[in-house]
């Protein structure tokens, strides 16, 4: 008899358990009609032009208010490059807000932070995805006010900013009258903040070029315009010079076409890819 109830005593636990984790299961936040999806997507680039003060963010804006768990860096896959992350180099923050979700890289505590050799951190092409894990695009810790659970429809790709800007200052058009050909003139607003290739295109997006960033933290707005004209004058086959004094660059069409522009554009943000990246241009530094 009492055997028997011990048998009966814990076949009641099992069951209770059971139906304990089917509760708990049914409680999961569900993804409906009313839940959060990405409204806006947000890339920084920071630094005290120091090894250490690297940072470079991600943030989804959610199209309404959200609640985020600690652990939300459980419903994404980040990579970086199309590979996930190198832990020896570059670190992840994964940190919520009223509004969205933040991924934060940084430089990892074993990133190297003086100079010469080591392992830098570095994000070389810059090329980022950011994605559901759940193969439906539920993010199950990120709610609404609701209880519904957040949607990330698609992964979120493109390319991370080096911090490298630019203003343009001056257009003209190409003229068969005067024969004159397009020619504009550009300001460099920032340097490099971050160890990321630059890439710039001065046709427009048509041609994409790079530029290495391997010593960012001493370089100035006026290396980074030598730089730029360097990089124009080194490649071919888009009619295009370039020419540098101090932070300003002067790109010019090589012949004579009327109505002609010259269009420079750092290639960065979401949905744009930068060019095709030659690993043997590197260092041990980086991009």
């Amino acid at each position: 008899m009492v055997m028997k109830n011990v048998v009966k005593t814990a076949c009641a636990a099992v069951a209770l358990a059971l139906c304990v984790l089917a509760l708990a299961g049914c409680a999961q936040p569900q993804v409906a009609s009313d839940s959060p999806r990405v409204a806006d997507v947000r890339l920084a680039s920071t630094s005290a032009m120091t090894e250490s003060s690297q940072n470079v963010e991600v943030k989804l804006v959610f199209d309404q208010p959200v609640s985020v768990a600690a652990d939300a860096a459980d419903d994404f896959e980040v990579l970086l490059n199309g590979s996930p992350l190198d832990g020896g180099a570059v670190a992840l923050d994964v940190r919520g807000s009223a509004d969205g979700v933040t991924f934060v890289l940084h430089p990892s505590s074993g990133a190297s932070t003086a100079g010469g050799k080591g392992t830098f951190f570095a994000l070389y092409q810059s090329g980022f995805s950011v994605a559901a894990k759940r193969a439906d695009g539920a993010l199950p810790s990120v709610t609404a006010v609701s209880g519904s659970c957040a949607v990330l429809d698609a992964p979120v790709e493109g390319t991370l900013p080096s911090g490298l800007t630019i203003e343009v200052a001056d257009v003209r058009a190409g003229s068969t009258d005067d024969n004159l050909p397009a020619q504009t003139t550009f300001r460099v607003t920032s340097p490099a903040l971050v160890r990321a290739i630059t890439w710039f295109s001065p046709d427009g997006g048509a041609t994409k070029l790079l530029k290495h960033n391997h010593t960012f933290a001493d370089a100035d707005a006026q290396d980074c315009a030598a730089d730029l004209a360097k990089v124009v004058n080194e490649a071919s086959g888009f009619g295009i010079v370039a020419k540098a004094s101090g932070d300003v660059v002067t790109l010019t069409a090589v012949s004579v076409a009327d109505g002609q522009t010259v269009d420079p554009v750092v290639v960065e943000g979401v949905g744009v890819e930068g060019g095709a990246y030659d690993a043997s241009q590197g260092t041990g530094e980086g991009a």
